[in-house]
């Protein structure tokens, strides 16, 4: 039984041909223990990256030093119930409560000075 055709409209998961992105294999267990894929070629890290952010779970953006979005996923427009395409350009800041934008600005400045890991919406 072959089902029907397969439609070729594409999804965040595939290329502009339709076909399946590449998904990279992390580790496999061997006898020797952990065993690492060998490394992508550099010309296929920006294909990989925009895979992996397209289809994250999670919601995320990439912002400028000014607070501009430069990129966000389409998590991130379901969250904040906007349209993908208006959240580039847009003030990071304006996705904030305004009782709080003050404050975001100040953190978001002072982040790009002192950049390390820490948890969103937690002071």
């Amino acid at each position: 039984m072959t089902g029907p055709p397969r439609s070729r409209a594409r999804s965040s998961g595939q290329d502009n041909a339709g076909e399946p992105l590449s998904r990279p294999s992390l580790a496999r267990s061997g006898s020797t223990g952990a065993q690492f894929a060998p490394p992508l070629p550099a010309s296929s890290l920006p294909r990989v990256f925009a895979a992996i952010f397209a289809t994250a779970a999670d919601a995320m953006l990439v912002v400028d030093t000014s607070g501009r979005i430069m990129m966000a996923n389409a998590q991130c427009a379901q969250m904040f119930g906007y349209a993908l395409e208006a959240l580039t350009g847009m003030s990071v800041d304006q996705l904030v409560p305004s009782r709080l934008r003050t404050a975001h600005r100040q953190h978001r400045r002072s982040f790009g000075s002192h950049a390390e890991p820490r948890p969103m919406g937690v002071n």
